[in-house]
């Protein structure tokens, strides 16, 4: 399959005056055409960070410090504000995990979609918008003539609903989908999962899913990363990690999940804490917590590297 994202060395810093923050380190991965890639850790780990990257979203006091973003053939770094500007939204879209902060009280929702569209196709005429803006919504389950209500006459699950068709409606290759499902509860998260895969299928689209929940990524995925402390701790096929993690954060996250399927149904917590970012520790970030830490752990930071055919993992246990 080609290759339609590939991030190379990427790093992101939260500068204030107080400490230096980096909280995406070093991260590279790729994305194949039609595929979808679960980005999953525990709060605060950079998913969402790197996300915003990734289509340069990142707000002061964070910096992109260094690093590659190629979307089909285009460094998406080095391009200008404008050509950005003509790729984000149109090409690459991303779906919010808060639709009530991403929608405007004051506008019906048929009007975002209008202006979002006439703002990528100024040719395109609003009466046109308002049609292609109906069926999204019959493409996303919801009657058309909903356009004409304002966001606070749908559910949580409806306006999920409306971020996700505001970020089809103008058929982009990629989707970043940052914890979409966050709040909602557990018959409308499996209504919204559905929703996108279906939609992926229907127009063969590229996602990023962002989420700290392993169940989500489990179902919709073919693909995890798996992030700590602003690094990529491991990356394999989505059947390979969960029926063999390397890393011994992955296994430990694993381990966290109720499974009714599994003989040991202990559930196991993660000891400690996620590591101060502005104090970080040497060597491994996980090794504070990791029950196979050595002396090497401590001292020397792992890389990335491949440890069979389709998994990699950054771990002293390993090479």
């Amino acid at each position: 399959m080609n290759e339609l994202l590939d991030v190379k060395e990427l790093c992101v810093e939260y500068r204030t005056s107080r400490a230096t923050i980096r909280a995406v380190k070093d991260v590279s991965f790729s994305l194949a055409k039609g595929s979808t890639l679960g980005l999953v850790g525990e709060s605060g780990s950079g998913k969402s960070t790197l996300g915003h990257a990734i289509v340069r979203l990142v707000s002061p006091p964070g910096v992109i410090v260094r690093g590659r973003v190629s979307f089909d053939g285009i460094d998406l770094l080095s391009i200008d504000e404008d050509g950005m500007r003509k790729i984000r939204g149109k090409r690459i879209a991303m779906v919010f995990q808060d639709p009530m902060s991403s929608l405007s009280p004051v506008k019906k929702v048929g009007q975002h979609f209008v202006e979002y569209i006439r703002e990528h196709e100024p040719s395109t005429s609003e009466a046109e918008a308002l049609q292609r803006a109906k069926a999204t919504f019959e493409d996303l389950g919801i009657d058309r003539s909903r356009v004409d209500d304002y966001p606070h006459q749908f559910s949580g699950g409806m306006r999920q609903r409306v971020m996700i068709g505001l970020a089809i409606a103008l058929q982009p290759e990629l989707i970043i989908a940052d914890e979409p499902t966050t709040a909602l509860d557990v018959v409308v998260e499996a209504q919204i999962l559905e929703l996108l895969k279906d939609l992926k299928r229907k127009y063969s689209l590229s996602m990023i899913l962002i989420t700290h929940n392993m169940g989500v990524v489990a179902e919709t995925t073919d693909r995890i990363a798996v992030m700590y402390a602003g690094k990529l701790m491991e990356v394999a096929g989505t059947r390979k990690l969960f029926a063999d993690p390397k890393n011994p954060y992955t296994r430990a996250l694993l381990q966290s999940i109720p499974n009714i399927l599994l003989d040991d149904q202990e559930l196991r917590s993660i000891p400690g804490s996620p590591p101060d970012l502005a104090n970080p520790p040497t060597g491994c970030p996980f090794h504070p917590r990791c029950p196979h830490v050595f002396d090497r752990c401590r001292v020397e930071e792992p890389k990335l590297k491949k440890v069979d055919g389709e998994t990699e993992t950054a771990c002293h246990l390993f090479g």
